[in-house]
């Protein structure tokens, strides 16, 4: 069942960060994807890479809302991706969060869950909140408790989508609905 607030959870709970990519998800299958395919990468989402190098690169602080113009919009053009970044413990750090990932919806890149993360990781994935691409949305980084992640559509409404929610109303509380009775 699910976790709710000062539930206790089961040894094999977590604490991870899933990243929601909404309509970024095309350009990741569009423009990122094809550029790895038959390169042998390993990693299951090895395009990560390339948009945690690219995000190293950009101001901090979040967007602080959905489809919030960032700073600089992100076209796939950008050679810094493809470029181990300067700073060796920023590219091992980039490497460990790449080759862990696991996209948790048919192996498409719209939901991608990073299992067990540190507070350097949560850090750099956050980070990806400040890209902005050419379509409405960008990528969320959400922390979630829950079991290891499972492809199954099972985990993603039992453990992402709530923690979605929760994150949106949070940011976000013009959203949430008044109780129509009481």
């Amino acid at each position: 069942g699910m976790v709710s607030e000062g539930q206790a959870v089961g040894d094999d709970f977590g604490t991870h960060v899933t990243l929601f990519l909404q309509e970024v998800q095309h350009f990741v299958e569009d423009v990122l994807a094809p550029r790895f395919s038959g390169c042998g990468e390993a990693a299951e989402c090895p395009w990560l890479v390339w948009l945690l190098r690219i995000a190293l690169l950009q101001p901090t602080g979040r967007s602080g809302s959905l489809g919030a113009a960032g700073h600089c919009v992100v076209t796939g053009l950008e050679t810094a991706g493809w470029i181990p970044a300067g700073d060796a413990d920023a590219e091992m750090l980039i490497q460990r969060v790449a080759s862990r990932a696991v996209c948790c919806f048919a192996k498409e890149p719209f939901m991608v869950v990073i299992p067990e993360i540190s507070k350097m990781e949560r850090q750099l994935l956050d980070s990806l909140e400040c890209l902005s691409f050419h379509c409405h949305g960008g990528i969320r980084s959400i922390v979630f408790q829950g079991p290891p992640p499972q492809r199954a559509w099972s985990y993603v409404y039992e453990y992402l989508m709530p923690a979605f929610a929760r994150r949106v109303l949070h940011d976000e509380p013009q959203w949430a609905l008044p109780p129509k009775h009481g």
